[in-house]
């Protein structure tokens, strides 16, 4: 009797340590968290779920995806730029080989800088610019 009520004990236990795992979210969830909270325009919440997400699962399927957006996030949103060119540049270290490590470098390059200094825009205006100006001595 005594070893019956021990058994019962013992599987209570393990069905309710294995409930409270199946509670706890997976990556693809914390992923699609975030990205609700980025559609909301919610910016902390989204930094800090990309940010539990990242900690909890480093190697993951969206672990460098979720490192980029952290620095994006803190960067364009947060105005937090130190933290920006940390996350971009541990990017870039740890995933030398994503597709994003471009846009992370060039984003690090022109933190803080308004739109319109950005060397892309700036080209453009200058073209403008030439374009007006051939138009101007034509009349």
């Amino acid at each position: 009797m005594i070893a019956q009520r021990l058994i019962m004990l013992v599987l209570l236990a393990l069905m309710v340590g294995l409930a409270a795992c199946s509670k706890e979210k997976d990556e693809k969830q914390f992923f699609a968290e975030a990205q609700g909270y980025m559609d909301s325009q919610q910016w902390q919440k989204a930094a800090d779920t990309f940010t539990a997400m990242y900690n909890k699962f480093p190697n993951g399927v969206f672990a460098a995806k979720s490192l980029f957006m952290i620095g994006y996030i803190n960067a364009n949103h947060l105005n937090d730029l130190e933290a920006a060119r940390q996350h971009y540049a541990t990017f870039v270290e740890k995933f030398p080989d994503h597709e994003l490590v471009t846009a992370a470098k060039y984003e690090m390059d022109h933190l803080g800088k308004a739109p319109d200094e950005l060397p892309f825009l700036m080209d453009l205006e200058n073209s403008d610019s030439a374009g007006e100006a051939k138009g101007a001595d034509k009349n």
